[in-house]
């Protein structure tokens, strides 16, 4: 069955995903064979229903793969600040340090936070 959510994650299969974690007690959390949780596989492949679906029958947004990566870092490094936001809002450390000493936000994602962080002072939003 937790092979079954993995793939389901890899084809952002929301409906389908939602009927499993309905039917049966799945591991949510279960890794596959290189340590990405099904959350972690939506978030690298850009699939926010799935991941928002995910993080609201409690999969942890801080479980690492097999390099310290979180989804976390998924998120920043293919700069889906949707998703990052998401995370955020349920609880994922922004200072989780990879296998490489390397933090979410010193991916791409940083650049966009701070663009974001820019735009809102040119807005006199602070």
């Amino acid at each position: 069955m937790e092979n079954n959510l993995i793939k389901l994650a890899i084809g952002g299969k929301t409906e389908k995903i939602a009927e499993l974690l309905a039917r049966s007690s799945v591991d949510i959390n279960i890794k596959d064979s290189v340590g990405f949780t099904a959350l972690a596989t939506a978030v690298a492949l850009n699939h926010y229903d799935v991941v928002k679906l995910l993080l609201e029958n409690g999969a942890n947004p801080n479980i690492p793969n097999d390099k310290g990566n979180t989804a976390l870092h998924h998120a920043a490094e293919n700069n889906l600040l949707e998703i990052a936001v998401l995370l955020l809002n349920h609880h994922a450390n922004l200072n989780a340090t990879n296998s490489f000493g390397n933090q979410p936000l010193y991916g791409r994602l940083f650049f966009t936070f701070v663009a974001i962080k820019e735009d809102m002072l040119l807005w006199n939003f602070f």
